[in-house]
């Protein structure tokens, strides 16, 4: 294999909607290697990673990390408001994985067209 072909090889910039409940919809973007590390920065706990993932690949409502946790937790000077539902997270974050590459397995051997070779 040329390792060119490697070389030439640029994240993906789709975008795609995801559809929520009541018809709300956002959109959101694939997101690079890059955003997906700075997300990590400080190895977070898993709720926080998944706010930054949602923060940086929301495209339609832009929102910030305090926005995101406000959509999902509600907000905290309101006794009444609990936050989303629970699947608006579930579902944002399948797609942005989905989009992204980053969906369950992505990174190993089940991968579609990736092939197992042994070393010798």
């Amino acid at each position: 294999m040329d390792k060119e072909l490697l070389f030439k090889r640029k994240a993906n910039t789709a975008t795609d909607t995801v559809e929520l409940d009541a018809g709300v919809e956002v959109q959101i973007k694939a997101l690079t290697r890059g955003e997906v590390e700075a997300c990590r920065k400080g190895k977070p706990e898993n709720d926080v990673y998944e706010r930054r993932l949602i923060a940086a690949a929301l495209v339609d409502p832009v929102m910030s990390y305090a926005d995101v946790t406000r959509w999902l937790d509600g907000d905290p000077e309101d006794d009444t408001d609990e936050g989303a539902p629970a699947g608006d997270s579930v579902r944002v974050m399948k797609a942005i994985a989905e989009l992204s590459g980053l969906a369950e397995g992505a990174q190993k051997s089940g991968v579609p067209g990736a092939r197992r070779s042994r070393r010798r």
